[in-house]
């Protein structure tokens, strides 16, 4: 008996043990994808935020608003700490295609 209950043990462990990588693979792949729609959404923001004549924290404001705004539309469940980063990247992206 005991040895049957340490081969099922076994089995069940490996079985968990690859659900487990399978699941944090679907999630960060998602997650991947979420980020990369927003990345997107965030460069036309900040792209389209250039052009005006708002301080530079406004336009941040501002920007993160949109983004917000986009991803409550969308369903799309990101931290603000997120956004911030993406604003950050985006600037970082517009003022370096301005340098070429």
């Amino acid at each position: 008996m005991g040895k049957i209950y340490n081969f099922l043990k076994i089995v069940l462990d490996k079985g968990l043990s690859l659900f487990n990588m399978f699941l944090k693979e679907v999630f960060t792949s998602s997650a991947k994808k979420i980020l990369s729609c927003l990345q997107n959404i965030a460069i036309d923001v900040v792209m389209e935020l250039s052009k005006t004549n708002l301080s530079n924290d406004k336009k941040r404001k501002e920007a993160f608003k949109k983004i917000k705004r986009y991803a409550i539309e969308e369903g799309i469940k990101v931290k603000d700490s997120d956004i911030q980063l993406l604003i950050e990247l985006a600037v970082k992206k517009l003022k370096n295609s301005e340098k070429i």
